[in-house]
């Protein structure tokens, strides 16, 4: 649980429960007001802290027991040997071909992004910096660009929004390896490749994930981080949600209940005890109606989601003008919601279970660029407090696990090893560490 050492399990209960939850579910049990948080039952901000309370206990116990009886090792150590290894090549006789696999994605993460935006110009972003948008417009823009997408949503979303930032990761792993001018080209290339993808539908929080997790990666890479590093990127993430807020609203300050402050620590959490208002008393348990609409037709249940439901309810002026979007909270809302008290007393076994088994295999394979990259993707990828149907049904990951998969299978000869000098552990004072050539692509 060491800030220096963030990891999946870490990182998932500072930000997820901590930050996004627990802290709002109980400030608005206290009666803090907030615009959507108030407007829950005084009985559902007290079902939604005792569930949290029952999720923060349950979760612990089935990883500790999951990592004793079925993973086997102790955690801590794994967890310290992991930062302790140094950066290394996948295959011993080099990663020529590896390398050039990760190109021939860059170059389609690259070509999807053209794509993007070929079909759907008008970037809530970009617009706002050419000329003055009010509130309203600019989120009616980004509804447009991101619910609205008039061209192939699997290009936009497989391998513009989730390759382009992955790739970049990948680019920055084998820069730290390599050290050279052309692999240094390269990650910048597919930085701002990236940058240009997530900005797209004007969201805020993709590109403050994709800047979190390149941190999260050089601290695996480099065995951990400073206090002074995590301070400095806190100022640096304080200050791009203050630049962008800036951007895309017409003023904002920094009450608890309002703002940045309020969206971080309330607006995430107020779902909860809205969902225990709204299912079962005004609106049926779903039962699966949150899988993809072709699931939902083999379930014999009507799709919906149940965060487009608390949107339709709580917010139908919204709707009707085409700026509301998701109303997303910690997954067992989610889990009420599509299941009942199966799915709220199941759900955090089902997510211990499965964090514990991503948190230890990640850290249990060599420390390689492209695997310290889907590490760092899952570490903030792992976001607990925006639903429960992702875990159960994700063909992003699929594919992500499919590509990763197929990238070793072609190139590798299956002998890990190291090839090449490889990135000492950082000790302090953060040496200089030698150049080697990034492989002939």
């Amino acid at each position: 649980m060491s800030l220096r050492k963030l990891n999946i399990i870490s990182w998932m209960f500072y930000s997820e429960i901590l930050l996004f939850t627990f802290i709002g579910v109980n400030l608005l049990l206290l009666g803090v007001p907030h615009y959507m948080g108030s407007r829950a039952s005084a009985g559902a901000k007290l079902a939604a802290y005792l569930a949290l309370c029952y999720a923060m206990l349950v979760m612990p116990v089935t990883m500790i027991l999951a990592q004793r009886y079925l993973f086997g090792g102790e955690i801590k150590a794994k967890i310290n040997a992991y930062f302790s290894q140094p950066l290394r090549a996948q295959w011993a006789r080099g990663d020529r071909a590896l390398v050039r696999y990760w190109v021939f994605i860059s170059v389609l993460a690259l070509l999807a992004t053209v794509y993007v935006y070929y079909k759907q110009p008008q970037a809530p972003f970009l617009v706002s910096l050419t000329r003055d948008l009010p509130t309203n417009m600019f989120v009616f823009l980004r509804q447009e660009a991101s619910r609205r997408f008039p061209g192939n949503v699997y290009i936009r979303g497989l391998f513009s929004l989730l390759l382009a930032p992955f790739v970049s990761y990948v680019a920055y792993g084998y820069h730290r390896l390599y050290r050279n001018k052309l692999s240094l080209l390269w990650f910048l290339a597919t930085m701002a490749v990236a940058v240009l993808a997530l900005i797209h539908s004007g969201a805020k929080a993709p590109i403050l994930q994709y800047l979190l997790t390149l941190f999260l990666i050089r601290s695996y890479i480099q065995g951990g981080s400073r206090w002074k590093e995590l301070l400095c990127i806190a100022c640096i993430i304080g200050i791009m949600i203050a630049i962008l807020y800036t951007v895309t609203t017409d003023g904002w300050t920094l009450a608890l209940n309002t703002g940045p402050v309020g969206r971080i620590l309330l607006s995430q959490a107020a779902g909860l005890p809205l969902t225990f208002d709204v299912f079962p008393a005004r609106h049926a348990f779903l039962w699966g109606g949150g899988f993809p609409a072709w699931i939902c037709r083999l379930l014999g249940v009507e799709h919906a989601q149940a965060a487009r439901i608390l949107v339709e309810i709580y917010n139908p002026k919204g709707v009707a003008a085409g700026t509301a979007g998701l109303f997303v909270t910690f997954f067992l809302g989610d889990a009420w919601a599509n299941f009942s008290w199966a799915g709220l007393l199941l759900s955090p076994i089902w997510l211990g279970l499965l964090a514990q088994f991503l948190h230890n295999l990640l850290i249990s394979v060599p420390k390689t660029p492209v695997l310290v990259a889907l590490l760092g993707y899952l570490t903030t990828a792992f976001t607990i407090a925006s639903g429960l149907m992702g875990f159960i049904w994700n063909p992003a990951w699929y594919f992500l696990f499919g590509l990763v998969g197929l990238g070793l299978l072609l190139t590798g000869n299956f002998t890990p090893g190291q090839s090449k000098p490889s990135l000492p552990r950082r000790h302090k004072g953060d040496p200089e560490h030698g150049c080697t050539a990034l492989p002939e692509a």
